[in-house]
């Protein structure tokens, strides 16, 4: 992640002043430190994801619409790595099911055992592999 001392003075300064005005009473003071660290730390990553995108684009400055991509793409980042690794153990737990199901159906010999792990597998993948594909939409 992009640190805070990436920010230009001005922006640092505009941000730590609008949070100087905050309320830090729900917060412990260490929290409420941890608080504004973050908030300056969330800024300077969408100060740098907005340039990113603006420059992937040949943009000539930086438009709304790429700052609102830029924050689209910081909040999802987290929910979208969740969803993707679900959706490699998904299709890793599919192999192995039809791997086991062709291994006995090669073989001719069906064990209860073999089955029970074909189908729980098979099916825990697929659900995996779903949940993967409805987060991504």
């Amino acid at each position: 992640m992009v640190s805070s001392g990436d920010l230009p003075d001005n922006v640092r300064e505009r941000a730590e002043a609008a949070l100087a005005s905050v309320d830090p009473i729900p917060f412990s003071p260490a929290a409420f430190d941890r608080f504004k660290g973050k908030v300056v730390q969330y800024i300077a990553a969408l100060y740098e994801e907005s340039i990113k995108i603006s420059r992937r684009l040949d943009a000539d400055a930086v438009s709304a619409s790429h700052v609102e991509k830029a924050s689209d793409a910081l909040v999802s980042l987290r929910s979208a790595l969740v969803a993707r690794h679900v959706g490699m153990l998904g299709g890793l737990l599919v192999g192995v099911g039809g791997s086991q199901l062709t291994s006995m159906v090669a073989a001719n010999t069906f064990t209860s055992g073999g089955v029970l792990l074909a189908v729980t597998c098979g099916c825990v993948g697929f659900a995996g592999l779903a949940w993967h594909f409805a987060k991504e939409r």
